[in-house]
């Protein structure tokens, strides 16, 4: 599939440092701050809607820094003058946790963030009434950054804000925590939560997102009517209506709005017409949707810094993000959204034009591949250069290298060695290429020679050394070793077009004209293979999807079709997270009357690879289909090109069509950027 203006032909239709609980900023920084032993004063009102809850008892807690989802601390009664491990409310919903809290020591590695939790008490009713369900948070941010005196207003918008930017790293009000490698991520998602609801005023969007950007407020404020419906009850029956209709359990159970919350993002597919009626009964936040979104998933959407047709794009290890312009520019945001390029991006004008891939090595340099003019690669300066964010690096005195070694490069990736891959569409090969700080730069050597090979389309180095392309031209796939040497070249696919490979040694390949998918399998990487493992096909490849003669009945199996659905639509790019689940943009459904999404499917950890964990079909709020399955119907993206996971766990997709970035807050797993060809948690 020559596509010449690539992909778009089917579709032309300051930096600043983070500051306290602004979530402006450019960079999360990690720096020594001493204990804070300060007259810390907390103040704030918890409400259920727009009434006062009185009775809450509210504590502060640090989130915890052994792994994800682990145990917080309460730091409620850490302080000397404190004389109880909680603060309750008054009857018009105040409380103050005065006295000297201890901020746990952070370190160059690791920063505590804190939150507060408010649980049980009277949301206005009888005054017998104590509504053990009602559990609330609010997101806060870095101990020591609290200011002398902090103002918070605790509400079921602060707490399904929460939910969202906090899924992957949250399973309960007490247990909220990351890696302690992973303190980037952690800090991210809170200011993230942040950007979905203020923490000081309760209300949907906060005051830090950036006004280029967009959130989707009317979802945010109708899973919080919904949650509403528990929190402002007595806690009986309005609560186990809750707890069912989100699909927690089936008759009566034990959990609490938190948990609700918690389940609603985490199974965003899931009763979801049903959710959204219960909260619209009594509604008492504002949402302008008119009816049940699609589903419970939740997007920003990036307009900002001039954004022009983009393609490719990937995390820094901050969680910057980085996206090619098609027309000869380079953007990149921070991990808020708030644009780092400028108005216009980085390089216009010196970079050509036909930009297709970007990659971020491990020194956080970033790589753009211009297709025509002129078939070439150019390096940025990233995060940890010292030099000018977004400025060429010079390659032997040239802003560019365009040589023999590139043909119509039209992808780029990061080996696990921190080397760079290029995919050459025009002639069938993959290019390799160093730089380091030290050594500069180093020309690469151009590997292939599958005669029959006519194209290539993406991508990836495996943890071997070996590397892995997609070749549209003859509908195969490739694996090369460190050598450059073939080790197998399958009939796979029909226009295959993304490959990624996971943690076993899976290469997992979307292919373009059937919606379906192919699993390679680890083991299987002689032609003559007929090993059990690889179910005794010398082709060793798995097919997934909705290609000729598939129905949802069949059990995969070599060669066959099987568990289709997801959304699969002329599928693009497609990466793997590090919980080995497969992540797929779903590039043109707009051409053929559909709606664009991005599909979710099990990984290597499953029993049953492939199932689809998108939906299969999209129901409206009276059971009718309206659209066909995946996610992020509600985002409204139009040729999503590529996507990317970062260390807070959101799904980053650069949308083609519409010239903006979509991020959906705690999609996928928290992932170690920058990306490397093994899906890693950071």
């Amino acid at each position: 599939m020559r596509r010449c203006s690539g992909f778009l032909a089917l579709s032309l239709s300051s930096l600043l440092l983070l500051a306290g609980l602004t979530g402006c900023g450019g960079f999360v920084t990690q720096t020594v701050i001493p204990p804070t032993t300060g007259n810390t004063q907390m103040e704030g009102t918890v409400y259920s809607g727009k009434t006062p809850v009185s009775g809450a008892q509210v504590r502060l807690y640090v989130a915890g820094s052994t792994g994800n989802a682990s145990a917080a601390t309460d730091l409620s009664g850490t302080g000397s003058t404190s004389t109880a491990a909680y603060t309750t409310t008054a009857a018009d919903g105040t409380f103050s946790l005065a006295g000297s809290f201890t901020c746990p020591t952070a370190t160059s590695s690791f920063t505590p963030e804190v939150y507060l939790v408010a649980t049980g008490g009277n949301p206005g009713l009888s005054s017998s009434v104590n509504n053990t369900s009602l559990v609330l948070v609010d997101a806060l941010g870095p101990c020591a950054s609290l200011a002398s005196t902090t103002k918070t207003s605790i509400n079921e918008l602060t707490t399904v804000a929460a939910a969202w930017a906090l899924s992957g790293f949250m399973s309960s009000a007490t247990s909220v925590g990351a890696s302690a490698t992973n303190s980037t991520g952690l800090a991210n998602a809170f200011l993230n939560a942040q950007l979905i609801a203020d923490p000081a005023l309760g209300t949907t969007p906060g005051s830090a997102l950036a006004s280029t950007n967009t959130i989707e407020t009317g979802k945010v404020a109708a899973l919080a009517n919904a949650i509403a419906t528990c929190s402002g009850s007595d806690g009986s029956t309005a609560c186990q209506t809750l707890f069912t209709t989100t699909g927690q359990c089936s008759s009566t159970c034990t959990s609490d709005t938190l948990s609700a919350a918690l389940y609603a993002v985490k199974h965003p597919a899931k009763n979801v017409a049903a959710l959204y009626a219960l909260g619209s009964k009594t509604a008492p936040f504002t949402s302008s949707l008119t009816a049940a979104p699609n589903d419970w998933t939740l997007s920003m959407t990036l307009t900002g810094g001039g954004i022009t047709y983009p393609t490719e794009l990937a995390v820094d290890s901050v969680g910057n993000v980085w996206v090619a312009g098609y027309y000869g520019a380079v953007y990149a945001y921070t991990p808020q959204g708030n644009t780092l390029s400028g108005a216009s991006g980085f390089g216009k004008g010196t970079l050509g034009s036909e930009i297709f891939g970007l990659a971020i090595d491990t020194h956080n340099n970033v790589w753009v591949t211009v297709e025509e003019h002129p078939s070439s690669i150019s390096g940025l300066n990233g995060i940890s250069s010292g030099n000018t964010l977004g400025s060429l690096i010079n390659i032997s005195g040239l802003t560019y290298v365009s040589s023999n070694y590139l043909y119509f490069p039209e992808s780029a990736s990061t080996a696990q060695n921190g080397n760079i891959i290029v995919g050459n569409y025009g002639d069938a090969t993959y290019t390799v290429f160093n730089y380091t700080p030290a050594a500069g730069f180093v020309y690469g050597v151009s590997n292939g020679g599958i005669g029959y090979v006519s194209g290539v389309t993406d991508e990836t180095g495996d943890a071997s050394g070996g590397v892995w392309t997609a070749n549209s031209g003859n509908d195969t796939v490739a694996h090369f070793d460190s050598a450059g040497n073939v080790l197998s070249n399958p009939t796979c696919c029909n226009i295959a077009n993304g490959i990624a490979t996971d943690s076993i040694g899976n290469a997992w390949v979307s292919n373009y004209y059937t919606n379906s998918l192919s699993e390679i399998l680890p083991g299987c990487d002689s032609n003559s293979s007929s090993s059990a493992s690889c179910h005794g096909n010398p082709q060793n490849v798995i097919l997934f999807g909705d290609s000729a003669g598939c129905t949802s009945t069949l059990t995969p199996t070599a060669g066959t079709c099987g568990l289709i659905g997801g959304g699969l639509s002329y599928p693009s790019k497609i990466i793997v997270d590090a919980a080995q689940n497969v992540w797929v943009a779903n590039y043109q459904p707009a051409d053929v009357g559909l709606n664009a999404t991005v599909s979710e499917f099990a990984g290597n950890t499953s029993t049953t690879p492939g199932t689809a964990l998108s939906p299969s079909t999209v129901r409206n709020s009276s059971g009718t289909v309206t659209a066909a399955g995946g996610y992020g119907l509600d985002a409204k993206l139009l040729d999503p090109f590529d996507l990317a996971p970062d260390a807070s766990g959101n799904l980053w997709v650069s949308n083609n069509g519409y010239n903006n970035v979509v991020m959906f807050f705690g999609l996928t797993a928290p992932t170690a950027t920058p990306r490397l060809p093994t899906p890693a948690a950071p």
